[in-house]
């Protein structure tokens, strides 16, 4: 709930860059400025790489000079550093965790599930459409894990306080515990500070359910983001039904699933989600933000293992970001399809814990310390 509450062999490479092609032997080497025959042939030469250019009536070699690098964080590497580890995170680690979920998305197929749409009376139906494109996103890219016969979407706004508790009843859904508060959203909806921004996920007799609040000044992060994230959730209770066990995990997964899906694979833009991660970071409690800021390790894996348990007070938020870097961690490491193994694992056959060290070959007390540096690097 935003605001409220297999395996995978480790590649040991990823390359992406485009070869230069390969070309047949020619009477004299190449150079600059010298006679080519085929516009667009490439050739290295000690490692200069030239171009067949027309330049005017000729066709001559150029020298093809590198484009500069983007400043750091604003556009993916396409060669990394690999393997990883989990003693042996790169600066490239977020960034191999988008590539990776986008690779895994590129490989689903796309996936029918019905879709019933209620709308409330002032909620506009641009938001909607827009809404339903990532939950579309998200149901691809999770198919091959789960996929239910149907679904109901529920979209409201800040006017829609007289109707919407009736809506989600309606739909098998229950309307009293959808914020953190603990509230109904018509009388969350009269709090001034209420942020008609945010969803929750239910599993109901009648199937899956998940709400929103498209307000009529919801943020893009919001609007792009909500919708994969409540799916992710309702994925997680196709196996451990209700039941939150670990905070960091439970929300944070979706976190994590929410930003990607959402705001990367929808714009394929890196910059736009660093700049939702940067947000997010501004919203850390202080305490947590003073262990990161005096690169305290042992402090912010304290705080991992206080996010075991699903109430947490004010340090509830934490669980969100801390655990959306966390899921990076487990991506760039152990890949896709063994997290996902992870939050289809979460249920009562086995503990966490337990399923975690199944998959990942270490316990959630010796992963912390290791997650906690990767933190204090994150900007």
């Amino acid at each position: 709930m935003i605001g409220a509450r297999g395996a995978f062999a480790i590649v040991s490479s990823i390359a992406l860059a485009f070869s230069l092609i390969s070309q047949p032997a020619f009477a004299a080497s190449p150079k600059a400025g010298g006679s080519c025959a085929k516009v667009g042939q490439n050739v290295l030469v000690k490692k200069t790489s030239l171009s067949c250019t027309k330049i005017g009536k000729k066709l001559q070699w150029k020298v093809v000079v590198a484009k500069s690098k983007a400043p750091s964080g604003l556009k993916l590497p396409t060669v990394f550093n690999l393997p990883l580890n989990f003693d042996n995170l790169s600066k490239d680690t977020p960034q191999i965790s988008w590539l990776l979920t986008k690779k895994a998305l590129e490989a689903s197929r796309p996936a029918s599930v019905v879709n019933k749409v209620i709308k409330g009376p002032n909620v506009s139906d641009a938001y909607v459409r827009k809404s339903n494109a990532h939950l579309q996103r998200a149901i691809n890219l999770i198919s091959k894990y789960w996929i239910p016969d149907k679904i109901t979407s529920i979209f409201f706004n800040e006017k829609d306080g007289s109707w919407i508790d009736g809506a989600i009843v309606a739909a098998g859904g229950d309307s009293k515990n959808v914020t953190p508060q603990q509230q109904p959203y018509s009388i969350a909806l009269t709090d001034p500070n209420f942020f008609c921004n945010t969803g929750t996920a239910q599993l109901t007799p009648s199937g899956p359910l998940w709400i929103q609040c498209l307000g009529t000044n919801a943020n893009e992060d919001g609007l792009n983001s909500i919708a994969a994230h409540e799916y992710f959730h309702l994925f997680q209770d196709a196996f451990k039904g209700a039941e939150r066990k670990v905070q960091w995990a439970d929300e944070g997964t979706a976190n994590f699933f929410g930003s990607v899906v959402g705001i990367y694979l929808g714009t394929d833009r890196p910059q736009d989600i660093w700049l939702f991660r940067t947000i997010q970071r501004r919203s850390l409690d202080a305490e947590l933000l003073g262990f990161i800021a005096n690169n305290d390790r042992e402090s912010i894996a304290g705080r991992f293992k206080q996010l075991e348990s699903s109430e947490n007070g004010e340090n509830d938020y934490s669980g969100y970001v801390l655990g959306q870097y966390a899921s990076e961690v487990l991506i760039a490491v152990g890949g896709w399809d063994r997290f996902m193994q992870l939050n289809m694992r979460m249920g009562n056959k086995s503990s966490f814990s337990e399923s975690f060290k199944t998959l990942y070959g270490l316990s959630l007390d010796e992963f912390y310390p290791k997650v906690a540096a990767y933190v204090v690097r994150q900007k």
